[in-house]
Parts: structure tokens; sequence; C-alpha cells
């Protein structure tokens, strides 16, 4: 399994009432739309993959070879987190920083591929509001978010070689 499901079940409507559920993020109980909030390394790694399968002209096999090797992301630590239930404002709340219009801003505060954890998010919530707080997240996860896409860019190489001609062997772990 890839980690994340396709478009048709990224999307589910929470109908739960009481206190039976709720989201890891606000802590609320919502009768709200619920999405299901994944690191986006992930689609960093997908869409690399993707690159490289299109370079040995073997783009139609990439749904193939992603679903082979997709699992490796959480073998391998590549993904800071499990994707989780949150409700549909609180996943908003990670967009912000990627969006260069935000508040007036120029350019975005982190880049597309790295998405904050549900526990991150709950920070933003916070009396600090999002702003200071999704700065200090971004900055205390820079450095290790792209130590992870260069092994992620790695990973994809290895994959793509092994799929035609043999390649090096896939790294084992996320490297200190």
């Amino acid at each position: 399994m890839s980690g994340i499901p396709s478009k048709t079940l990224h999307v589910a409507w929470a109908g739960l009432k009481g206190d039976r559920c709720s989201t890891p993020t606000c802590g609320r109980v919502p009768e709200v739309r619920l999405v299901l909030h994944h690191d986006h390394l992930a689609n960093f790694a997908r869409a690399e993959l993707l690159r490289l399968l299109k370079a040995k002209g073997l783009e139609g096999r990439h749904g193939q070879i992603w679903q082979m090797h997709a699992a490796d992301l959480r073998r391998l630590s590549l993904v800071r987190f499990a994707p989780a239930w949150i409700c549909e404002e609180c996943n908003h709340g990670d967009g912000r920083g990627k969006d260069r219009r935000y508040r007036g801003r120029t350019t975005r505060m982190y880049p597309s591929s790295f998405s904050m954890t549900p526990a991150e998010l709950r920070r933003t919530t916070g009396p600090n509001g999002w702003d200071e707080a999704a700065k200090e997240i971004w900055h205390g996860a820079r450095l290790d978010h792209r130590r992870r896409r260069t092994v992620i860019r790695q990973w994809a190489v290895t994959v793509a070689r092994a799929d035609g001609a043999a390649g090096p062997a896939a790294p084992k772990t996320l490297p200190n």
C-alpha cells in the first residue's frame, strides 16, 4: 500500500456525534468534513519516480512500479508521519506555508513537499498563532526535510534503475 489512498477515498464526511472520535490536530469532535492528511514527501517521491521513468520511456509503467515500491517510503523512514484523518480546516492550515500570497507574502514559507505532522498542526492553533508556530516548526524541520528529499531522490534512482538494469541497493534507512 502506498500510504496515500486513491483520490476517491481521500475525502470522507464525518457523521460522528458525542465523544467517540476527535481529530489529532484540534481535538474537536468533528461534524465537519474530514480529509486524509499525509506527508507530501510521498507526493515528491512519486513525482521524482515519474520524472525518472519518463526519461527512460517507461512512464506507462509508473503506476505499477509505484504500487510495488511506495511502501518503501514508510519502511525506510523517508516520510515523517503516517496519514491521519483530520478536519478540513486544520488540513488547510498546512497549505498556508506553501501559498506565496498568504498574508501578502511573495514567497513560500516552506516547499510544497513539506507537511506538518498532526501534532505540529495542533501547535499552530495555539496562543502564538499560525505564523509564529509555523516559522518555528519549519525552522526545526528544514534540514531533516532536505535530507529526506536527497534520500528520496536516491531511492527513486534505485527504483527506476532496478526496472531496467541492475542498480545500487536501496538505502536501508534515513542517514543521520
